[in-house]
């Protein structure tokens, strides 16, 4: 579960903790900002006199349901849409009035018997924006694939923050007990059998949900299956129907459903999460038609990212790596070693861990992120790693801090006295710049490639001498 402990207010001087006054001067001008042609469309409605003046060029505007999904937009861009239906001359109008209205002179400075209740509130300390996930409580939300995994953690993550859950998949018996345990702890949540490759049952768990709670906020499509790793002559015909109808075509019309009810039912923060896969950021080996399934649904979600930005709908793909669920279930010791290797974390990572994730782009912290396709995978997405060697592993806790012969050649030279003893067995080392990218090694290790020279009468010596040196300097 994830929780966030309120901001604590500051005071308004920031570093010093000191009560910083706001000049009464300059009040007005910090409180109010001028509203133009180009301002937020929502900006420009919280101002009574800019109200006034686009109701009296179009009567009936700003109580417009429809307007609600434009608040974001600059009136300005909002104008260009044919479907606004203000012409050239009324855009031009609106324009020149709106200057106008932003030349007004500001109200007149305070009277001394209100100044100082004013000057009194202007000390007080600014309490700063509560960063949490209390926007989420009450939001209705429809998870596919609900049963385990990933989806399992998404829908009890939401439901511990005070979301009503749809718990969607085939599986009436799965779904159904984890509906029942989100609300034997609390939360609420309700099953609806849906096969998300059947588009009709897709609709239907849309309209259930609106059905049930009277409005549909955001909904994550995680349901998907993978083919095991196979070459792509192998797969049958039927193997790629049966991948596109779930994973490409099961998440459209997931979207596309929810999109409709979301708008429908007037969301104010409506959000669209697909569970892809960092197989849809870089392509595996053995996975052509998942690959193919994930990289659609990437460049799925940022291009409808894109539609939905002017209108309050956030997009996201969530990306996940090598995640234990039950499919690692059947695989054999070595295989989850290999799992393990390819995550440069070096371990492998919980469907929690998405929760966690979804539930921010849930929130409204993320309404500003949109057409995100984020990895969840340790690392995994952001390259390949080839060898490297640290020459100061002491850093992240590795021995005492002491050194011996065990210690790398980088922190060894480090130590006054070490240049001399290393330098009698390889004259010149200490100096030599071409010597550094061996810095990550031990001497021990050194002294056993044949090309650098040394007997392993003098390698023994040698690393005598650094650990009787690393004795006296305890």
């Amino acid at each position: 579960m994830v929780t966030s402990e309120p901001i604590k207010p500051q005071a308004a001087a920031g570093r010093a903790g000191t009560r910083k006054r706001v000049p009464q001067t300059n009040r007005w001008e910090m409180k109010t900002m001028p509203v133009t042609i180009d301002s937020k469309l929502k900006n420009i409605l919280d101002d009574p006199q800019a109200r006034a003046i686009l109701e009296e060029m179009r009567p009936g505007f700003a109580s417009n349901p429809m307007i609600k999904l434009a608040l974001g937009m600059n009136l300005s861009a909002l104008l260009k849409f044919p479907q606004a239906g203000f012409s050239a001359e009324q855009v031009a109008t609106l324009t020149e009035r709106f200057a106008a209205l932003g030349k007004q002179t500001p109200p007149a400075t305070a009277t001394s018997s209100d100044a100082a209740p004013a000057a009194a509130a202007a000390d007080e300390p600014q309490a700063a924006p509560r960063l949490g996930f209390e926007s989420v409580a009450g939001k209705v939300v429809i998870v596919t694939g609900a049963s385990r995994g990933i989806g399992e953690a998404i829908a009890r993550c939401y439901a511990q923050h005070g979301m009503k859950v749809v718990c969607a998949n085939r599986k009436p018996a799965d779904g159904e007990k984890l509906a029942e345990s989100i609300k034997a702890a609390g939360g609420e949540a309700v099953y609806c059998k849906t096969d998300s490759s059947v588009p009709a049952e897709v609709k239907a768990l849309v309209e259930f949900t609106v059905a049930t709670y009277g409005r549909l906020d955001g909904i994550v499509n995680n349901a998907g299956l993978g083919l095991g790793a196979t070459p792509l002559h192998e797969y049958t015909l039927e193997d790629g129907d049966r991948i596109v109808d779930l994973n490409l075509k099961g998440v459209f019309v997931g979207m596309k459903y929810a999109a409709e009810a979301i708008f429908k039912t007037k969301s104010t923060g409506g959000f669209i999460i697909n569970i892809a896969s960092i197989a849809g950021i870089m392509p595996q080996s053995g996975m052509s038609l998942y690959t193919a399934t994930k990289f659609g649904v990437v460049g799925m979600t940022r291009s409808a990212a894109l539609d939905y930005a002017p209108h309050n709908l956030t997009v996201n793909a969530i990306c996940p790596g090598h995640t234990l669920t039950s499919i690692y279930d059947i695989a054999p010791p070595e295989a989850m070693e290999m799992f393990r290797g390819q995550c440069p974390s070096g371990h492998m990572w919980e469907p929690q861990d998405c929760a966690n994730l979804a539930l921010f782009l849930a929130s409204d912290l993320a309404r500003n992120i949109t057409g995100a396709v984020i990895p969840v995978d340790g690392g995994q997405a952001a390259g390949q790693r080839s060898i490297m060697m640290w020459r100061h592993p002491e850093i992240v806790g590795e021995g005492d801090g002491s050194i011996s012969s065990d210690s790398t050649i980088a922190a060894i030279l480090e130590v006054p006295g070490a240049a001399e003893i290393v330098d009698r067995y390889l004259p010149g080392f200490s100096t030599n710049e071409e010597a550094k990218p061996a810095y990550g090694l031990t001497f021990k290790a050194l002294c056993e490639i044949p090309a650098v020279g040394v007997s392993a009468e003098d390698a023994k010596k040698l690393c005598d001498e650094l650990d009787e040196l690393g004795k006296r300097l305890r």
